[in-house]
C-alpha cells in the first residue's frame, strides 16, 4: 500500500515538473530574444534549467509585484498617514497623494473619490484628473472618464509621455467608435510606438477587414521590439506572444 502511496506522488511529482519545464520552454521560444541558447540549456538541463531560466530571465521580464492585498497589509500604516493627512489638511495635494497611493494598491473605487475630493478643490488639477479617469477607466465607466481624459490632453497632450493619449484611444474602441480611435491611434504612433498602441490598431484593422494592412503593422511592431535593447524587449514578451498569435490567425484568413 505504501509503496503504491509513494509511487503515486512521485508520478504528480514528476507530472509537474514535466508541466513546469514545458512551459518555461514554450515561453523561452516564444518572446525570448536569447532563445537559442536559452533553449539549449532547457533541452540538455531539463527541470534544473527550467528553474534556473524561471528565476534569470521569466520573472525579470514581467515585472510582477506583490498581491494587492499583501500590499495593503504591509502599508496599512503609509496608507493611514496619507488618510489622516489628506482629512486633517484638506488641500488637492494632500487627496492627490493619497488617492496615489490607493491606485497602487488597487482601491480604485477610493482612490476614485479621493481623486474626486481634490478636483473640488482644483478643477483643472491633472493629477487629480488623471487618477479620477483612472479609476473610471477601470470601472469600465467611460462616460465619466472621457471628458477627464480631454481635459488632460487639451492642457497637456503628452501628459505622462502619451498613457493618456493612449487610455484616450483605447476608450474610443470601447466605446464602438472604431474611426475616431483609429484616426487618434495613427496620430499616436506617429509620437510614442509602444506595443499596446501598435497592437490596439492592428486590432481595429483586423475587424474592418485590412488583413494585409493589420499584419504589416504587426511585423512592424515586432521589429521595433526586437530591434530594442535586451531588457527591455524581454519585458516585452507578453506583446511579442499576443502579435504571433494574431499573425498566425490573419494567416488563416
Amino acid at each position: 500500500m505504501f509503496d503504491w502511496l509513494y509511487q503515486s506522488q512521485v508520478g504528480w511529482v514528476s507530472l509537474i515538473y514535466f508541466v513546469f519545464w514545458v512551459w518555461m520552454l514554450v515561453s523561452c521560444l516564444r518572446s525570448d530574444p536569447e532563445r537559442n541558447i536559452w533553449a539549449l540549456i532547457l533541452i540538455f538541463m531539463a527541470c534544473p534549467g527550467a528553474v534556473i531560466y524561471f528565476l534569470v530571465r521569466w520573472l525579470p521580464s514581467r515585472d510582477l509585484e506583490g498581491p494587492s492585498f499583501l500590499k495593503r497589509v504591509t502599508r496599512h500604516g503609509e496608507l493611514k498617514q496619507l488618510e489622516t493627512a489628506a482629512h486633517q489638511i484638506g488641500n488637492a495635494y494632500q487627496y492627490v497623494q493619497w488617492g496615489e497611493k490607493l491606485i497602487e494598491l488597487g482601491l480604485y473605487a477610493d482612490a476614485g473619490n479621493a481623486f474626486r475630493k481634490a478636483l473640488e478643490m482644483e478643477s483643472d488639477n491633472l493629477q487629480a484628473l488623471w487618477g479620477a479617469a483612472v479609476s473610471e477607466l477601470k470601472a469600465k465607466e467611460w462616460d465619466a472618464a472621457r471628458p477627464r481624459l480631454e481635459a488632460i490632453l487639451e492642457q497637456s497632450p503628452e501628459y505622462k509621455f502619451g498613457d493618456v493619449s493612449f487610455a484616450y484611444c483605447h476608450l474610443l474602441y470601447e466605446t464602438g467608435e472604431k474611426d475616431a480611435a483609429r484616426e487618434k491611434l495613427e496620430s499616436h504612433i506617429r509620437r510614442w510606438r509602444t506595443p499596446q498602441s501598435q497592437f490596439l490598431l492592428a486590432t481595429i484593422l483586423e475587424e474592418a477587414g485590412e488583413t494585409e494592412a493589420a499584419r504589416k503593422r504587426l511585423q512592424d511592431m515586432l521589429m521595433d521590439i526586437n530591434s530594442s535593447p535586451r531588457a527591455i524587449a524581454r519585458k516585452q514578451g507578453h506583446w511579442k506572444g499576443k502579435a504571433r498569435t494574431m499573425l498566425r490567425r490573419l494567416k488563416r484568413k
